[in-house]
């Protein structure tokens, strides 16, 4: 459940949050509302995974977004950039959660569960090798794309099963990728404008049909409390 925003955006926003003063004004607004977004984008899932269970969410969009978030936690840390560190730290814990959640549900075994965390964090340490921080954070920006990908395909494939899938995640995600659009058409960043056009009619859909699927499912309780009683 990562994102192009919480993955290529992020760093480019470590330039413009520190370089503020002598950048442009809106550019700089745009990358701390970014961020700011980035580090709470995940926890709706988390509320929603309480309260309502993990039906629907994707166990490979989860766990591809959790490594991500951690190697580019590590690229932060190996770059010094203060802003990747801290977005990065919100989506890791957070999708850490969902696992934990995911785990408890049966949807993840305790062994997928370890492996994936025992990769995460493995890169996380490797990315502060000077000579693999780079390869580690391409690596990083492709998953971050891909796992909303394999949310998506989730989706598609079940429509109306999404109880358990945040439409307040997607619709953060959704903003994310707007405020990066604009970014990157600030900046003439043609990697930013790409991978968020490409986000958000995914990130759209996404939150649409998990509304749509809330709504039905809400009206199908309602149904069957009228006829219990």
């Amino acid at each position: 459940m990562s994102s192009s925003a919480a993955g290529i955006g992020v760093a480019v926003a470590a330039d413009a949050t520190l370089g503020g003063v002598q950048g442009d004004t809106a550019r700089a607004v745009i990358s701390v509302f970014a961020v700011v977004l980035t580090v709470g984008y995940a926890w709706p899932q988390v509320v929603r995974g309480l309260r309502h269970g993990v039906d629907g969410v994707s166990a490979g969009a989860i766990t591809q977004s959790l490594v991500s978030a951690c190697a580019w936690l590590g690229y932060g840390v190996a770059r010094s950039l203060l802003p990747v560190v801290i977005a990065d730290i919100g989506v890791a814990t957070g999708q850490l959660v969902v696992l934990t959640l995911l785990v408890r549900n049966g949807v993840v075994t305790r062994g997928r569960a370890a492996a994936v965390t025992a990769v995460a964090g493995g890169l996380l340490i490797a990315s502060q090798v000077p000579i693999l921080t780079t390869p580690i954070v391409v690596i990083a920006a492709t998953m971050a794309l891909t796992s909303a990908v394999t949310q998506l395909a989730e989706v598609v494939r079940e429509p109306e099963q999404l109880e358990g899938l945040s439409a307040g995640t997607y619709g953060m995600l959704l903003a994310l990728s707007v405020c990066w659009l604009a970014f990157g058409l600030l900046t003439g960043d043609l990697v930013i404008v790409v991978a968020n056009t490409f986000m958000i009619p995914i990130a759209s859909f996404i939150a649409w049909t998990a509304i749509q699927s809330h709504r039905h499912d809400g009206q199908v309780t309602e149904r069957d409390d009228a006829l219990v009683r």
